[in-house]
């Protein structure tokens, strides 16, 4: 929608939209910024305060199906359901690299904590490594031997201290993999910077009922494996702890388990969160919250500490507190016509926001402000519209509210894009 005057044949464009449903998002990690990718054909980024349209890219006959942005330069990558992988330049609005290694849709992509690297998966089980600093030149191509279709890739900085404490892929399990590894360009690998240890690459789903961790900088040493208990061997999404200690699993059938990567132990499962399948997971700046949402259409804010009950909970479980409706104490949020596809956080210049992208195309800013009070803030037993002095600020205007089942320690101050 825009305005022109006619007598200076000036144009403003006053509103832009996408013309079909939104695919995938993803937070800009330095600036107020997100982007939008979806079945129209376009990738879109976005000022995260006006909701101003920054620019567009677009790929003839093609649908975009994964974003990520660079974690230093302004630029992102976009893999496509036809096997694609480019790389554009937000300052230029240009496309600066483009493969196509990948048989099948590519569904994840992640940098490496200093851009150095950027890495795709497929859904035939299919994982490629780009030399960043090189024009994004492939390096290696990792081949699952069963793969599980829907892939979800995390990073362990080399800076935490569980990749400090490793020489080589973390003691776990049936280390070995059996997945065949290809060097596309003679098998190179990211020399890795003398002051900075290798990450590790988490990534669930590329091989079936298994979490595997890789060495980020070469694909070539066999990765671990964590065998995963969750419904039909299918994890829908994966995020980590801040200090890469645990890796927190969603199932398809709405639940959420955490594990620890230097045992590989299940260490907590909190059943039912959701009653339709969790298909994008975030955690908070802080490390205390999660957020979980997905094709019920609801966003759900976790205190981390009431979640999986006790500290030390085994898999057949300490006892959760349970507030409303027989779950761990959350907060509820509704925004979205259709289901959530993508949440994500960002603290760029000041107040933390979060992201939520909806299949039917809206897009909900929420300024996030994360005030934690004492520990026992978050201790307090579920009630509804019980609060507390963290208080909790929304602004309603397009937003539709669901009841607050609870209150956590921080203060969520909601507003649409």
């Amino acid at each position: 929608l825009g305005l022109m005057y006619l007598s200076t044949h000036r144009y403003i464009t006053l509103v832009r939209s996408h013309q079909g449903p939104v695919l995938c998002a993803a937070a800009d990690p330095r600036r107020r910024q997100f982007v939008t990718a979806s079945a129209d054909g376009s990738v879109r980024v976005w000022d995260s305060d006006s909701g101003r349209q920054i620019c567009e890219f677009e790929a003839a006959g093609e649908l975009p199906s994964v974003v990520v942005y660079h974690p230093t330069e302004h630029a992102l990558a976009v893999g496509y359901e036809g096997g694609a992988v480019r790389v554009f330049d937000v300052e230029s609005t240009s496309m600066s690299h483009e493969y196509k290694l990948h048989t099948a849709k590519v569904v994840a992509l992640h940098f490496d904590s200093h851009g150095r690297c950027l890495f795709s998966a497929s859904t035939d089980g299919a994982l490629v490594a780009y030399d960043a600093l090189k024009d994004y030149w492939p390096m290696q191509v990792y081949a699952a031997p069963k793969p599980g279709g829907s892939v979800s890739m995390a990073l362990l900085p080399g800076e935490s201290a569980l990749v400090a404490a490793m020489s080589v892929v973390p003691t776990r399990s049936s280390v070995g993999g059996g997945g065949a590894v290809g060097g596309v360009t003679g098998g190179g690998s990211v020399a890795d910077a003398p002051d900075s240890p290798t990450d590790i690459l988490a990534v669930c789903g590329l091989e079936r009922g298994l979490l595997l961790l890789f060495h980020a900088g070469d694909l070539r040493r066999p990765p671990a494996q964590i065998e995963l208990t969750v419904s039909g061997g299918r994890a829908a999404a994966l995020t980590l702890s801040h200090d890469g200690g645990r890796a927190f699993v969603c199932g398809a059938n709405g639940s959420l388990l955490r594990y620890e990567l230097a045992t590989g132990e299940m260490t907590g499962h909190a059943p039912n969160l959701h009653r339709e399948p969790i298909e994008t997971i975030a955690l908070s700046a802080s490390g205390t919250h999660i957020v979980t949402a997905g094709a019920d259409r609801i966003i759900k804010v976790w205190p981390l500490q009431t979640l999986f009950g006790s500290v030390g909970a085994s898999k057949t479980g300490a006892r959760r507190k349970l507030g409303v409706g027989g779950l761990p104490p959350h907060q509820s949020f509704v925004a979205h016509g259709d289901g959530v596809c993508a949440v994500g956080f960002s603290s760029a210049l000041g107040a933390t926001q979060l992201v939520s992208v909806g299949r039917d195309g809206l897009v909900a800013v929420w300024e996030v402000s994360e005030a934690v009070t004492q520990p026992e803030a978050e201790e307090h037993a579920a009630g509804r519209g019980r609060t507390t002095s963290s208080g909790l600020l929304s602004t309603q205007r397009m937003l539709h509210l669901a009841d607050f089942r609870t209150t956590v320690a921080s203060t969520y101050r909601i507003a649409p894009s």
